[in-house]
């Protein structure tokens, strides 16, 4: 899950949770924040429409977490296919990008229930391929 600062001090920064003390109701974020916020600061913690996306760039593979909303509120986050109201537009924000992986020279995915997935990677002299298949199921 991720937390948003919505309102107070440290407004619009985004953070992933890794870790969740419900005994003292703490949380533990990826990285530090940049304005920590204060006790007066709103936040939000949602699970619902965060979107996985994963991509080559260059040589390098990519993860994203990318979240929709309507261009009149970019707290509630909406399916990527949602409609929005008269006069708002679907807008995109990306929660985190992480890197995954170097030295990639071909990625690729296809099936539907059974997700196989293919990568080669190559520096100097040296090359892998690997293989996999995973269920839709677990994702």
């Amino acid at each position: 899950m991720f937390i948003k600062i919505i309102e107070g001090i440290g407004s619009g920064q985004v953070r992933e949770i890794v870790d969740y003390n419900g005994a003292t109701k703490e949380a533990q974020i990826r990285s530090e924040w940049d304005t920590i916020p204060l006790a007066g600061s709103t936040y939000k913690i949602e699970s619902s429409y965060y979107y996985i996306r994963y991509f080559n760039e260059g040589v390098d593979v990519k993860r994203q977490v990318v979240v929709y909303y309507f261009s009149g509120d970019s707290n509630v986050y909406v399916s990527w296919n949602a409609l929005p109201p008269g006069g708002q537009t679907i807008e995109d924000d990306v929660l985190q990008e992480q890197l995954i992986g170097e030295y990639v020279t071909n990625l690729n995915f296809w099936g539907l229930r059974l997700i196989n997935i293919s990568i080669v990677l190559e520096k100097k002299n040296k090359k892998i391929d690997l293989e996999t298949k995973i269920f839709t199921r677990n994702l």
